[in-house]
C-alpha cells in the first residue's frame, strides 16, 4: 500500500487486502426488488454507480455470479414453490451520464415493449434523472425509475447528496413527470410500493414510475423471503371499453357510410398494435389515413391510403385529406392532440367532425367539441368497429396489397406530397441536402433498421422525408422535444434487440449534449450508426431566427471533425463530405459487426427545414 491509502482505519484496509466474496446465504431487500425485475422478464437496468446506491448494484452482481439462484438454505421462506423457481437478474448496463441512462431505458421500452428500468444515486445523480423521465412521461413510456436516499437516521443532518425532504426534495422534483411518485420509509413498504409502481407503470395513461429508497433499507437483510405475486398480471392492459360509446359510434359510422360520407383516420403515437385492425378498417371505408409525427411509426408509408403527417413538420397531402368537402368524419386515434399533433391545434382537424378515441379520457378534455368521445381498449374497439363495417361494405375499394408494391424503397412515397424537391442535385460535388441523406439512408439500411431522431432539423427531415416500410421502425421522442434522446435510445433499442440495426439520426448540436455515451456502444460491442448532420451550427435555432426576424445568435458552433472523435472512443469514424461520397457509401458493413459508427454528414447549411407549422406557433399566427 501506498500514499493516502495507508491512512485508512485498519478495518477498511483488510478489506482492500481481501478479494470480494459471495456470500450465498445474503439476501436484502435490494434482491427482492431485483427478483421482481427478473421476474416481468427485465433483462437489463441502466444507470451509474454511486455510494448510496451500491448495495443495489452489489446485489445484481451477487445474483447474476450465483447464475440467479440464490441458496436460500438458511432462510425461512414464505413461499417454497415460487422462491425455488430459477429466474436470471437483468444485466446493469452503465451509462456515462444519468440522462443518457433514462434515454437508454426509454429506447429499451419502446423496443421491447418491457418495462425500461433505471438507476441512479442520489443528489445529483438524481436530478440528472429528470429530463430523460420527463420524456418518457410525455411518450407515455413504462419505465421504472429507482433512486436511492441517505441513510433513514442522517435524514435532515445534511448528509452528502442528501435529497430527502429535508433537503434537496428529489421525490418532490419527479411529482411532475411520473404516473405514480413514492418514498420508502420502512421496510415493511418496500414490496408493497414496488409492485404499485411495477402496475401503475403500464396503466394508462403509461409512463415512468419513482421509487426512491434509502441506503439502509436497500442494504438491509432480510430474515424472512416474501412470496412474490405474479406482477406480469398486474401489467396487463384490460379489455375494457365504454359500451355505450361504443355502440354510438357505430351506429354513426354505419350512418355515415349509408349517406356516403368519407372518412379520415388520425393515427396517434399510441395506437401501437391496435394500427393491425385500424388500418384494415381504413381500407374497408376507402378511407384517407394520416399521422401525428409519432404516429408515422404505425404505417408503412408506402400504403396507398397514407397521406403523410399532419402537423410538426407535415405533409400538404394530410392537410388536403382533411380539408376534402366530402369528409364528414376524422377518427384521431390515440393521440394527446398537442400542438405539434395538430399543426398548432388548427380547425382543419379540430372540428365537430371528430371522434375522439382514446384508451384513458386522460386528453378528451383537449377535444370538447368532438362528436363523440370513445374510451377503451383500442384493439377491442377497432375490431368491433370492423366487424360492423364488414356487414355495410361487401369488400374494400381495390387491392391494398402494397407490401409488394414500391420495390424501389429509395423512392418517395408517390401519394404523399413533399415540401421542396427530394434533393437530388446533378452536382455530385456540393454539400449534401438533408432529404437527400433522409432518401439514401432508406435506400441503404435493411428494411428492419429501427431509425431514431433527435430533436432538431434531424427530426424535421426526418418526420417530412425518411419513409420506412415496416410499421415500429420510426421512432421520435416529440411530446418533450428533447435534443440528444436519440443518441441514449439508439443504444437502449440495440441492447433490446441484438439482431436489429439501431441507426440514430443527430445533428452536430443535439450530439454533443450526449456525445459520450458512444462509448457505452463501444464497451458493449454494439454496431450502432450515428449520422450527424453536421451544419456547424444549431439549424433550427439559425432557419428559425431568420424566419422569423430574431436576433442571430447563439447558434454558431465551430467546425468539429466527428469521425476523428469517433476513432478516439474506439469507434469508426466516416466522413461524408459531399453528394459522392454519400452515393459511394456502404452503410451496410457498419450495421453488423461489434463496434458503433459515427457518419459525419457535412450538409447544405442553407437548405431550410420543413419548420413552417412551428413558426406559425411561434410567431403567434392563427389558423
Amino acid at each position: 500500500m501506498t500514499g493516502n491509502v495507508e491512512a485508512l482505519p485498519p478495518e477498511l484496509l483488510e478489506k482492500l487486502e481481501q478479494p470480494l466474496q459471495q456470500t450465498a446465504e445474503k439476501y436484502t431487500y435490494s434482491d427482492l426488488v431485483i427478483e421482481y425485475l427478473a421476474q416481468i422478464g427485465v433483462e437489463h437496468i441502466f444507470g451509474l454507480q454511486g455510494g448510496v446506491i451500491e448495495h443495489f448494484f452489489n446485489a445484481v452482481s451477487r445474483q447474476r455470479s450465483l447464475g440467479g439462484k440464490l441458496d436460500r438454505s438458511q432462510l425461512q421462506r414464505a413461499d417454497v414453490r415460487k422462491r425455488d423457481r430459477l429466474v436470471f437478474p437483468p444485466r446493469p448496463v452503465f451509462a456515462r451520464h444519468e440522462c443518457g441512462a433514462a434515454f437508454m431505458a426509454d429506447g429499451y421500452a419502446r423496443e421491447t415493449g418491457k418495462l425500461g428500468v433505471c438507476v441512479a444515486t442520489a443528489g445529483p445523480g438524481s436530478t440528472n434523472l429528470i429530463t430523460g423521465v420527463a420524456t418518457a412521461f410525455e411518450d407515455n413510456i413504462p419505465m421504472l425509475v429507482i433512486t436511492p436516499q441517505t441513510a433513514l437516521p442522517s435524514f435532515g443532518r445534511g448528509g452528502l447528496q442528501e435529497s430527502t425532504p429535508d433537503s434537496i426534495d428529489v421525490v418532490a422534483m419527479f411529482e411532475q413527470c411520473t404516473v405514480y411518485n413514492t418514498l420508502v420509509t420502512h421496510p415493511a413498504q418496500l414490496q408493497m410500493k414496488l409492485q404499485a409502481a411495477i402496475s401503475r407503470a403500464f396503466q394508462h395513461p403509461r409512463g415512468p414510475a419513482h421509487i426512491s429508497i434509502p441506503m439502509d433499507i436497500l442494504g438491509q437483510d432480510m430474515d424472512v423471503l416474501p412470496s412474490i405475486p405474479p406482477v406480469a398480471t398486474m401489467m396487463r392492459e384490460p379489455l375494457a371499453v365504454d359500451m355505450q360509446a361504443l355502440a354510438e359510434c357505430a351506429e354513426d359510422l354505419a350512418e355515415t357510410v349509408r349517406n356516403n360520407g368519407k372518412f379520415v383516420f388520425l393515427l396517434g403515437h399510441g395506437c401501437g398494435e391496435a394500427a393491425r385492425e385500424i388500418i384494415p378498417l381504413a381500407e374497408r371505408l376507402g378511407a384517407n389515413i394520416i399521422s401525428t409525427p409519432s404516429g408515422k411509426r404505425w404505417i408503412n408509408a408506402y400504403h396507398p391510403l397514407y397521406k403523410g403527417v399532419f402537423g410538426f413538420s407535415g405533409h400538404d397531402s394530410a392537410r388536403k385529406a382533411l380539408e376534402d368537402p366530402a369528409v364528414e368524419r376524422v377518427f384521431a386515434i390515440a393521440t394527446k392532440l398537442g400542438e405539434t399533433e395538430t399543426a398548432g391545434w388548427d380547425s382543419a382537424l379540430i372540428n365537430e367532425k371528430l371522434v375522439h378515441v382514446e384508451p384513458s379520457a386522460a386528453h378528451f378534455y383537449r377535444s370538447p367539441m368532438a362528436r363523440l368521445h370513445l374510451q377503451g381498449h383500442l384493439t377491442t374497439v377497432f375490431k368491433e368497429l370492423r366487424r360492423v363495417a364488414e356487414t355495410l361494405v361487401a369488400q374494400p375499394v381495390e387491392d391494398y396489397a402494397y407490401r409488394e408494391k414500391n420495390a424501389d424503397f429509395g423512392q418517395l412515397p408517390l401519394q404523399i406530397e413533399h415540401a421542396g424537391d427530394s434533393g437530388r442535385s446533378a452536382d455530385s460535388s456540393a454539400l449534401v441536402k438533408p432529404q437527400r441523406l433522409m432518401l439514401e439512408l432508406s435506400k441503404k439500411c435493411p428494411s428492419n433498421t429501427r431509425f431514431h431522431f433527435d430533436a432538431g432539423a434531424a427530426l424535421l427531415w426526418g418526420i417530412h422525408s425518411l419513409h420506412t416500410r415496416v410499421p415500429g421502425n420510426h421512432r421520435i421522442a416529440l411530446g418533450y422535444g428533447t435534443m440528444a434522446w436519440a443518441v441514449g435510445a439508439a443504444v437502449g433499442a440495440a441492447i433490446g434487440s441484438k439482431t436489429d440495426p439501431s441507426v440514430c439520426v443527430t445533428g452536430d448540436g443535439a450530439y454533443l449534449m450526449s456525445a459520450q455515451e458512444i462509448t457505452v456502444a463501444v464497451q458493449n460491442r454494439l454496431p450502432v450508426v450515428y449520422v450527424i448532420l453536421n451544419d456547424e451550427g444549431m439549424g433550427t435555432i439559425k432557419h428559425g431566427q431568420r424566419l422569423g426576424g430574431a436576433e442571430r445568435l447563439g447558434w454558431e458552433m465551430p467546425a468539429i471533425d466527428f469521425a476523428m472523435m469517433a476513432r478516439a472512443c474506439g469507434a469508426n469514424g466516416v466522413t461524408v463530405s459531399n453528394t459522392e461520397d454519400l452515393i459511394n457509401l456502404d452503410l451496410g458493413e457498419y450495421l453488423v459487426g461489434d463496434k458503433p459508427t459515427i457518419i459525419d454528414v457535412k450538409i447544405d447549411k442553407d437548405e431550410i427545414p420543413p419548420m413552417g407549422e412551428r413558426m406559425k406557433v411561434l410567431l403567434h399566427k392563427e389558423h
